[in-house]
């Protein structure tokens, strides 16, 4: 795989083409539904779950690109409803920590079908629609972000 590698913890959904996973370990793409640009974002969400507060030059040197750059994909973060505090002299950080989805995580704990688990997607129930004809009994499809659709859920 090719996706940029934060850590151990969240290297399956920084993937740029996310995974669909069976039950025997067979990799799919998860297609048109993901946005492309993505990335940075859930990179610095990533860097952000752990609640403390982290400075723009700290993240940008992480990154590997400016201050300015890094606060435009805060910005995207706040676009997406995610609270991102912005203090001077200390940086950016999240209200509390969160704990992001763990695809191998939640792969293991399934006794039958499979999971797609996606960082961003327009709709889950539309990723699905789509695969009508694939899907077993079991099979599901988890973001953590659904930029449309029926529900949305602000992280």
């Amino acid at each position: 795989m090719s996706g940029k590698k934060v850590g151990e913890k969240f290297n399956v959904w920084l993937e740029p083409e996310v995974r669909f996973i069976g039950r025997s370990g067979e990799v799919k793409r998860c297609g048109e539904h993901c946005m492309k640009d993505t990335t940075v974002p859930l990179t610095l969400i990533s860097l952000l779950a752990d609640g403390e507060f982290h400075s723009g030059e700290q993240l940008g040197e992480r990154l590997g690109m400016s201050r300015a750059a890094i606060n435009k994909h805060i910005q995207t973060l706040r676009d997406w409803g995610v609270d991102v505090f912005t203090v001077p002299g200390k940086g950016y950080s999240l209200p509390e920590p969160i704990q992001l989805l763990d695809a191998d995580r939640i792969h293991s704990q399934l006794d039958s079908g499979n999971v797609a688990v996606l960082p961003v997607i327009d709709s889950t129930n539309q990723y699905l629609l789509d695969r009508i004809g694939e899907l077993r009994s079991g099979d599901a499809c988890v973001a953590e972000y659904q930029q449309a659709g029926a529900w949305s859920s602000r992280a």
